[in-house]
């Protein structure tokens, strides 16, 4: 027996290229940044993960983790160096979906807007 087809669902891609590149870029860059002691501090770290979305519809606009590699080096089968570089400095690993993070920081943008709003008399 065969069965038709049938459609699915469309798929709209909500990335926007020139945003994910400034994130992948401002990313690395901070991260040497941190390592470098340029914010004062030297911050013993070799990862970041960054994700911007559209507040009012969830939208993803671009996501970066870092260090990220070249995906391309698995098109037609990756050799043992390639994997082996890339699988030791963690870029296999995702941060910004497969890492746990906590919400602090977005509470306490979240607690200042209250605070914000019962300041000035805000009522809805």
């Amino acid at each position: 027996i065969v069965e038709e087809a049938t459609k699915g669902s469309d798929v709209v891609l909500t990335i926007d290229a020139n945003l994910q590149n400034v994130a992948e870029d401002i990313l690395q860059q901070s991260v040497n940044e941190l390592k470098a002691g340029v914010t004062g501090t030297v911050y013993d770290s070799n990862f970041g993960a960054a994700v911007v979305m559209d507040v009012k519809t969830g939208e993803v606009l671009a996501m970066a983790s870092y260090p990220d590699y070249d995906p391309n080096l698995f098109v037609g089968g990756i050799s043992y160096s390639d994997y082996e570089n890339i699988s030791n400095i963690g870029a296999l690993y995702s941060k910004a979906t497969q890492g746990s993070y906590a919400p602090g920081s977005t509470f306490k943008m979240v607690t200042a807007l209250a605070a914000l709003r019962r300041r000035s008399g805000y009522k809805r």
